[in-house]
């Protein structure tokens, strides 16, 4: 790394340059953008259509996160839209979703500045706002182009989970809800329905008619619980000796990247401050979030 360069963080905004669109194999386009640091990143065209991300301009990018390889992820600023900040949008239209384990009732669907159109469920009890007015709602987050909306806080229900127990779920079964993203559908000992995202928890061995502990984590803006279930392999404060097969130096700054499979055959990712030298790297489980353990290296031993 050159002495002096700026090196990026997590969470803090940079003005980017857009170099120029690149087609990679398979056909898929990617916007190749210059850092502060003279760095170049990819970001995928098709979820920036709208931005206006053409050859030469500029744009604004929060990095949303710099993983254990050291690859950064960049997020622009839309835009029309701030994260927290409420605006008026136009109603397309109204969808009611029966026969679904995930969720019930209406769905309002609303349309962007730029034409795309937004799912908004309404929250239980919520009056369904007349179609010709248009309405005032929250951007709650802004991920990979697409806004989240939501009412507002005041429209959090309650119910009889607590933040940070641990309950007993069952998986029903697996769902796609109104976001693509597919989820395993579990109900709690009263049998009220939650949902965990099924590609963080593949490795679980999770299945229907399965019973798990699961810990109420926080709670999601429409008042619904974000559950952890217990991971089978591992738990916070536990020792873990990963079998390095790769270790090299990131990119963006003087840290090391590791990777390496534990006694279960499961792999595990870590940044160190400086090489390792042997063949294993003992470590400590600091947490569990979304399934994935995050580990701090046992230095000294």
């Amino acid at each position: 790394m050159t002495k002096g360069k700026l090196r990026l963080e997590e969470g803090k905004h940079y003005r980017f340059t857009v170099e120029k669109l690149l087609k990679i194999p398979g056909g898929e386009r990617k916007i190749v953008l210059k850092g502060p640091d003279d760095n170049r990143y990819l970001i995928p065209e098709s979820q920036y259509l709208s931005y206006g991300l053409n050859q030469g301009s500029e744009t604004m990018c929060r990095v949303d996160k710099i993983n254990c390889r050291g690859e950064v992820f960049l997020e622009p600023e839309h835009p029309y839209y701030r994260e927290g900040q409420r605006y008026l949008f136009e109603i397309s239209g109204f969808r009611e979703i029966k026969g679904s384990r995930i969720r019930k009732g209406t769905v309002m669907v609303v349309t962007t500045e730029a034409g795309d159109e937004v799912p908004v469920p309404l929250p239980s009890g919520k009056v369904v706002p007349d179609k010709e007015n248009p309405i005032e709602l929250l951007v709650l987050r802004i991920t990979k182009g697409r806004l989240h909306l939501a009412f507002g806080k005041d429209d959090i229900r309650s119910d009889h989970l607590d933040a940070e127990k641990v309950y007993e779920f069952m998986i029903e079964g697996t769902e796609t809800d109104i976001d693509g993203e597919e989820y395993f559908v579990a109900t709690d000992q009263l049998g009220i329905t939650h949902t965990i995202r099924r590609k963080y928890y593949e490795y679980y061995g999770l299945k229907p008619g399965m019973k798990f502990r699961g810990r109420v984590v926080r709670y999601r803006e429409d008042g619904t619980r974000i559950i952890e279930p217990e991971n089978p392999f591992y738990s916070p404060g536990q020792v873990v000796v990963i079998r390095i097969e790769r270790n090299e130096r990131n990119r963006n700054d003087d840290s090391w990247y590791v990777s390496g499979t534990d006694k279960f055959g499961l792999n595990h990712e870590l940044r160190i401050p400086s090489q390792v030298v042997g063949e294993t790297l003992k470590c400590r489980i600091v947490m569990i979030r979304k399934g994935k353990p995050f580990l701090e290296p046992i230095l000294g031993d």
